[in-house]
C-alpha cells in the first residue's frame, strides 16, 4: 500500500524474491511503480491532493490536508478501499469519514489525547498542532480504554504519575526509596546480559563499510510522474570523505565501480562529503534497485563493498 518494495527496499533481492513468490499480490497505489505492474490485482487510490486527512511532519506538527481536486476514475482514497474490503469480508471497520478516523486516533493513541479534527479547523490552529499537546495546554481523559497488552504501562502512568527516578529496585522485587539508608541496589553483571545486536562480520580485506541515506526528493512515483518535481529528483550517487577519496585516488564528480559480495556491481558518480565516516561509502536512495546488484542483505548487522576508481 502505497510503496514500491521492488525499488524501496535496501535489500532489493529479497523484495524480489518475496513478491516473485507469494501467491496474491494486491497493490493499492497511485501509479502504476515496478511493484505494482507486476501485481496480481491493483486497487487505485487517490493521490494526496485529491483526499482530505492530516499530516504530521517531523516537528510532531498535524496539519488538515484539504481535497483540492477531484480523483480520475474509480481512484478513492486509503480508508475508503480499507472499509469497502472490510465490508466485502462481513466487517465493519465503522469509519464514515477522515475526521471520524482522526477521532478514533486520538482515542486509543496517548500521543493523540486531546487532538481532534474540529481542534485542528479552529482559527488558532492554522499552523498546525503539536503532539503530544501538554497538559498545561488541554486537560484530558481518554475516552476509550487502553489496551493494556498494546500499551503496557501507559494507564498505571496516567492514573499514577511517574515513578520518583531515585527509587531504586532490588532483585527479590521489593524497592528502596530515598534515605531509607538501604543497602545499594544489586545490577546484573554484564556476562548475564544478552547481546541486543547481532556481531557484526569481519571486514573483508579492501572492502569499505556501506552506509545508506534516503533523499526527500529522490527517485519516487509520485516525484517522476510530476512534470515540474521531476527536476528535483537526486539521482542515484556514492558518497565518501575527502580522505577516503584521497585514498582512492579519486575527486568530485568522478565514477567510481561499486561491487558487492554476489559480484554485482554499479557505476555512481563521486560526491565528497566529510560528514561520511573514512572508509565508509554511502549510497543513497535509488542505488539499489539497479538489475544485477544487491549489495544490502538484512541477516546482516554490517554490509561490506568493493570500491575502486572507474
Amino acid at each position: 500500500m502505497g510503496s514500491d518494495p521492488r525499488q524501496d527496499y535496501i535489500d532489493s533481492e529479497l523484495a524480489n524474491s518475496a513478491l516473485d513468490n507469494v501467491g496474491f499480490v494486491v497493490s493499492v497505489d497511485t501509479y502504476l511503480s515496478e511493484s505494482s505492474s507486476n501485481a496480481d490485482l491493483v486497487l487505485p487510490a487517490a493521490a494526496f491532493a485529491e483526499k482530505s486527512g492530516t499530516t504530521t511532519n517531523l516537528e510532531g506538527r498535524v496539519f488538515t490536508v484539504n481535497q483540492k481536486v477531484t480523483s480520475p476514475g474509480l481512484c478513492r482514497p486509503d480508508w475508503t478501499i480499507a472499509s469497502e474490503i472490510a465490508l466485502e469480508l462481513e466487517a465493519d471497520l465503522g469509519f464514515g469519514s477522515a475526521e471520524e478516523i482522526l477521532d478514533e486516533i486520538a482515542e486509543v493513541s496517548p500521543l493523540h489525547w486531546g487532538l481532534s479534527w474540529h481542534r485542528l479547523t479552529k482559527s488558532a490552529a492554522l499552523d498546525g498542532v503539536v503532539v503530544p499537546i501538554t497538559a498545561t495546554a488541554l486537560s484530558i481523559r481518554p475516552k476509550a480504554m487502553l489496551d493494556q497488552i498494546s500499551t503496557p504501562g501507559i494507564a498505571s502512568v496516567w492514573n499514577q504519575g511517574l515513578q520518583s527516578s531515585k527509587t531504586s529496585y532490588f532483585d527479590d522485587g521489593t524497592k528502596e526509596e530515598p534515605g531509607s539508608g538501604s543497602q545499594p541496589p544489586v545490577h546484573a553483571s554484564m556476562a548475564s546480559v544478552e547481546p541486543i545486536w547481532p556481531v557484526a562480520p569481519v571486514q573483508p580485506l579492501g572492502a569499505m563499510r556501506l552506509g545508506y541515506s534516503r533523499k526527500l526528493y529522490s527517485q519516487g512515483e509520485h516525484l517522476m510522474n510530476s512534470p515540474h518535481l521531476s527536476k528535483l529528483i537526486v539521482g542515484a550517487k556514492c558518497r565518501i570523505s575527502s580522505k577516503t577519496a584521497k585514498e582512492l585516488g579519486a575527486v568530485l564528480g568522478d565514477s567510481l565501480r561499486v561491487a558487492d559480495k554476489a559480484g554485482g556491481e554499479s557505476l555512481f558518480e563521486l560526491e565528497v562529503d566529510d560528514s561520511v565516516g573514512d572508509g565508509v561509502v554511502e549510497l543513497i536512495r535509488g542505488s539499489f534497485s539497479i538489475p544485477g546488484f544487491s549489495p544490502v542483505r538484512s541477516d546482516e548487522a554490517v554490509n561490506y563493498v568493493k570500491v575502486e576508481r572507474a
